[in-house]
């Protein structure tokens, strides 16, 4: 579900495009997950989606940090970097969360919500 929930586009530096751009459509999964924390105030949205994402970049990608760039909104999450392989990796860390729910769960419970 995740792959069709997404799009990786890489910078093209003829278009003035200095960055790359993960987006990450909300509401497309891991809705359980989102679900285990509705009594806080999650829903699934970008910012959840962006909560889950600087909890697994911590723990699981730390050299990330500060290479990407996290701009969510209600609909959407966006990363966006320079350095295409760290959102490259980046979506591969999701793509392994999507496949793994209960290890997403784990993750967002420990995720600070806005």
């Amino acid at each position: 579900m995740f792959h069709d929930g997404h799009t990786l586009s890489e910078p093209d530096p003829e278009a003035g495009d200095d960055q790359g751009c993960l987006t990450i459509q909300a509401g497309t999964c891991l809705k359980e997950v989102f679900a285990s924390r509705a009594d806080e105030g999650a829903e699934g949205s970008g910012d959840d989606w962006a909560a889950l994402t600087r909890v697994l970049i911590d723990e699981r990608a730390p050299e990330l940090a500060d290479r990407v760039e996290l701009d969510p909104d209600a609909q959407e999450l966006f990363a966006f970097s320079a350095d295409t392989k760290a959102l490259r990796r980046i979506r591969a860390l999701l793509e392994r969360l999507v496949d793994d729910p209960e290890d997403a769960r784990t993750l967002f419970s420990r995720a600070e919500l806005a």
